[in-house]
């Protein structure tokens, strides 16, 4: 198995320009990821959430049947991440080492975010509930999912909650647009851009 880690940590650092990588504060040590994993019984590869330290050392897979854009919570207590249509909070030591993992909220896998309380989880919609902006409360420690609040309709992509959590920022129609949930207030900018991040 440490082969196998060394061989996925060798092809993640050379792959880390297109891998979408977390880190929300300097105190947030760990990097996730999404990296290929084959298993040495039936030698086949999926793709798995992992994470590591900084210098790339301390890999460990975390999901075992499968997930893609990993977000950590503050603290690094929990990751959020997207798999089979669905945004899943998972405990940081992994499911594949017993931690919990529970479904949150179908999302169409274009971004999520948490908010800076950990209490919250900014999404993009699927096309059978209004593609959009949404917003769901959760209690990461619990499991308790509240019901899905729609901001914003219309196509969103990549959404990011800003440090204080009173706007959020996002692109729409190749514009970085940011939503100030107070006010409902959009911000949009005159250029093309995507992918914000605060």
């Amino acid at each position: 198995m440490k082969t196998k880690i060394n061989l996925l940590l060798g092809a993640v650092l050379s792959q880390l320009v297109t891998v979408r990588l977390t880190h929300n504060a300097a105190a947030q040590t760990r990097v996730a990821f999404q990296g290929p994993v084959t298993d040495p019984k039936t030698h086949k590869t999926s793709y798995q959430v992992c994470s590591m330290n900084g210098d790339g050392s301390g890999v460990t897979v975390l999901t075992r049947w499968g997930g893609a854009f990993p977000s950590w919570s503050q603290g690094q207590g929990y990751l959020a991440f997207h798999r089979g249509g669905l945004i899943y909070i998972m405990d940081a030591k992994g499911e594949i080492k017993g931690g919990r993992t529970f479904a949150v909220v179908a999302a169409s896998g274009s971004g999520h975010d948490w908010s800076p309380d950990n209490t919250a989880i900014v999404y993009t919609g699927t096309d059978a509930v209004g593609n959009g902006l949404w917003h769901v409360s959760v209690d990461p420690a619990t499991g308790a999912v509240g019901t899905p609040v729609l901001l914003r309709a219309g196509a969103c992509y990549a959404p990011k909650c800003s440090p204080d959590g009173t706007k959020v920022a996002y692109y729409s129609g190749g514009i970085v647009r940011v939503l100030d949930l107070t006010t409902s207030a959009e911000i949009s900018f005159p250029w093309s851009s995507i992918s914000p991040v605060w």
